[in-house]
């Protein structure tokens, strides 16, 4: 997702889409979410803000991955940074790559809510290679109160291999030990890869949901 943006996800077996967690950026113009399209004309795509009732959840097990999930700290920024770069189609997370590392500096910097590092979670083979970044609130008047997750990316080499389920999965299951009620993200409404995830975790539209 790019923040504020559209979107943030896709399936387990479809994650080679964006987890585009629009948490960052007003809704504005955006690719499709297939690769694909990437290098394709850029069009206006709606967003839809959905939340997760954290008490009534129930969590799949963990996914055979192969890889180690940890908190992210500020000094992954710079890789962070090339990875978000690399998982959008040009011009989306940044004209270049050091845009797109100012971008998750930013985070840290409070620019998008308060950064929840124990809620937010990376994934890593030899190098980072997935993403989720988690705000305790986000700071837009359209999303719900409390945590937002406003950044969920995978390395297109790493995609449809369950890496941004599973990233979704552990961030759900740090926020339900730490009692929070709910959670909120955003999705454009043409993903239908990260529609179907969310909703398979019980994700709904707000406020409407």
């Amino acid at each position: 997702m790019v923040r504020g943006r559209p979107s943030v996800g896709g399936a387990a077996h479809d994650d080679d889409v964006r987890h585009d967690c629009e948490g960052r950026r007003p809704p504005g113009p955006e690719n499709s979410g297939d690769p694909a399209d990437a290098g394709a004309h850029t069009r206006v795509v709606a967003s839809l803000t959905l939340a997760l009732d954290l008490r009534e959840l129930e969590l799949p097990g963990p996914g055979a991955t192969g890889l180690r999930f940890r908190t992210p700290n500020r000094s992954d920024a710079a890789e962070l940074g090339r990875l978000y770069f690399a998982s959008y189609p040009p011009g989306v997370a940044g004209a270049t790559a050091v845009e797109a590392t100012a971008d998750i500096e930013a985070s840290w910097d409070g620019l998008y809510g308060e950064l929840w590092e124990e809620a937010s979670v990376v994934a890593e083979a030899d190098r980072i290679v997935g993403a989720l970044l988690t705000v305790r609130r986000a700071p837009w008047d359209d999303t719900p109160p409390g945590p937002f997750i406003i950044e969920l990316f995978v390395d297109p080499g790493w995609r449809r291999r369950g890496v941004a389920r599973e990233l979704l999965r552990l961030c759900l299951l740090r926020l339900e030990e730490a009692g929070t009620g709910t959670v909120g993200l955003r999705v454009a409404a043409d993903n239908t890869a990260a529609l179907r995830l969310y909703g398979s975790l019980g994700f709904a539209p707000w406020p409407d949901g």
